[in-house]
């Protein structure tokens, strides 16, 4: 097991100043939901990706763990240092270097924030079509490395989709990839590699988007009903006509706002939140389209809609204003959502909740199932029966947040033994010595060198 003392040799051989200060390493050691704690060793903040490959290289000599840091807005622990371990946040590496008008592409840091480039965007109508509700803190490193897919996966797809180019720094110090890699080329696409695979074979620190054209016209609609099946239904009547229009569908339960203070926008069990976007100004069409007898709550100027998607992207905070939150990412085929639902609703008897909020992608069949505990409660116990109520319905325990640390122990509900073993002897591979987010997504009797 590597040492403090180790991890700062390594900094030393690599020439990349170390940051010790324990209430700097204290807090980076925590996870989002404040319930997984790490010991780092240090915190480095390399500025360009040869900085990043100096700090792996020495690293990889010294046998010295590293983890990396984006926003570390992951919801698994996917950025939890181990002990002895070097963090490496990515914070540094940030910034828009190109925007190709005719390839529709643009050149950006990995520590970039999705935020960050949607206002450099701004001024030539584009936006990525990626789009979540931490906008503010993901990095667009850290949307690749998970393959975060967020609100508007319905239309655009998830980060593999929209990613044509990226620089990878391996485990063991090498350079791969390119950002102005044509997108047809041959050989080994280092992209499809990278993405989704929560940084176990190294380091992205530069990447090459697609951007699409910013809507002129946007038009959000909340509908209601008893049950979330209904809704499934309703969409399923919806989505062909409106499919030149539809980028985001999603869903939730009216009562759970209670706990964010906010007012439901219709008084139904479960609401499903539209969003209809034309590049045309002030287009009357998507409205057009929407059967007449529907009954919907319409928000057209941006006000109206802001105060709709608030009630959506309020919940993921309420639950850890609730108790000890336990968040699980899942998805069942889209048929079964209602089941899904009814099963995790009757957790809310169990009396070690105090609340289950849950609430996701309608058109994936994505549900975040946010629970929040009382103190002592059996976290595993309840991860476990959450997991088999999925499986038991066809769906996988991860969907788009990943695996990282908290879910690893599951991994074999999720992938089977060959995919196990590629992507083993890939790590391998790509990080012969075995640093590089160490303790993510594979199960520990894989990480044998």
């Amino acid at each position: 097991m590597a040492s403090a003392g180790d991890a700062l040799r390594a900094l030393e051989d690599a020439a990349i100043p170390a940051i010790i200060d324990p209430d700097i390493l204290a807090t980076i050691g925590r996870d989002w939901t404040d319930t997984v704690v790490g010991e780092p060793a240090a915190l480095v903040r390399p500025p360009s990706t040869d900085a990043v490959r100096a700090v792996l290289a020495a690293a990889s000599r010294h046998a010295v763990p590293v983890t990396i840091q984006g926003g570390r807005t992951s919801l698994v622990a996917g950025a939890v240092p181990e002990f002895g371990a070097v963090a490496l946040a990515t914070d540094a590496l940030r910034g828009v270097e190109e925007l190709d008008l005719a390839s529709m592409s643009v050149v950006v840091g990995a520590g970039t924030t999705l935020a960050e480039l949607d206002a450099a965007l701004e001024p030539y109508h584009l936006e990525l079509g990626v789009d979540l509700a931490s906008r503010d803190s993901a990095t667009l490193g850290g949307m690749a490395a998970t393959n975060a897919g967020g609100l508007r996966v319905l239309r655009y797809g998830a980060m593999a989709r929209n990613v044509l180019g990226l620089e990878l720094v391996t485990g063991a110090g090498r350079i791969l990839g390119s950002v102005a890699r044509p997108e047809k080329a041959s050989g080994l696409d280092h992209v499809r590699l990278a993405i989704g695979t929560e940084g176990l074979l190294g380091v992205i620190t530069r990447l090459r988007l697609r951007v699409v054209a910013r809507p002129q016209t946007r038009v959000a609609l909340v509908i209601g009903a008893a049950r979330l099946e209904e809704l499934v239904a309703t969409l399923a009547t919806l989505r062909p006509r409106l499919a030149p229009w539809l980028e985001a569908a999603e869903f939730f339960r009216g009562s759970d706002l209670e706990h964010s203070g906010l007012t439901p926008p219709r008084s139904e069990q479960w609401l499903a939140l539209l969003q209809l976007a034309s590049p045309i100004v002030d287009d009357e069409q998507p409205l057009e389209a929407l059967p007449s007898d529907l009954d919907a709550t319409v928000g057209v100027d941006a006000p109206t809609r802001e105060r709709l998607w608030a009630t959506r992207e309020a919940l993921p905070l309420a639950t850890a204003r609730l108790g000890i939150p336990l968040k699980l990412d899942v998805a069942v085929p889209i048929a079964r959502l209602g089941e899904l639902a009814d099963s995790l609703v009757t957790l809310e008897h169990d009396p070690q909740i105090r609340a289950v909020l849950l609430f996701g992608h309608l058109a994936e069949g994505n549900c975040h199932v946010n629970i929040a505990l009382e103190p002592g409660a059996h976290t595993e116990e309840l991860t476990q029966q959450v997991f088999g109520i999925v499986t038991g319905l066809h769906g996988v325990i991860a969907s788009e947040h990943g695996v990282g640390r908290t879910k690893r122990a599951w991994i074999r509900e999720l992938l089977d033994e060959v995919e196990i073993t590629a992507l083993a002897a890939t790590k391998r591979a790509f990080d012969p010595a075995w640093i590089v987010n160490r303790g993510v997504l594979l199960p520990e009797d894989a990480e044998l060198p």
